[in-house]
């Protein structure tokens, strides 16, 4: 009887054995998971900060094209205005010149007509 109690006590502490291995396996296989995860967690975080980094790079590059948009708009602008100032430099320019002709012209008759007033005299 005593032999078999011990072979009882033998067959109980293998199947303990058993499970323990088995614990003691799934607690490796949910290390392994966790360090997979964590991994993962590491990759994930890195391509976010990326992202992150990206997305800051184009604010930046928009920004700085809205502000070359302005300053382009600015220089059209004033182009623009000193467009406007030449075509009315321009405009009485060619009035004078009009007016300088007229002037001259009439100066020119009355040249003629003196000159004629006098070889009929």
């Amino acid at each position: 009887a005593l032999q078999g109690r011990q072979e009882a006590v033998e067959g109980k502490e293998k199947e303990l054995e058993g499970k323990e291995q088995e614990m003691e396996d799934k607690a490796k296989g949910i290390e392994s998971k966790a360090e997979d995860l964590a991994a993962k967690e590491k990759t994930a975080k890195a391509a976010s900060e990326e992202l992150q980094a990206k997305q800051k790079a184009l604010d930046d590059k928009e920004k700085e094209v809205e502000e070359n948009m302005k300053n382009l708009e600015a220089q059209l602008q004033e182009a623009e205005r000193q467009r406007a100032d030449l075509e009315k430099q321009l405009k009485e320019s060619q009035a004078k010149a009009v007016h300088m002709e007229d002037k001259s012209n009439s100066g020119a008759h009355e040249a003629e007509a003196e000159a004629e007033a006098e070889a009929e005299a």
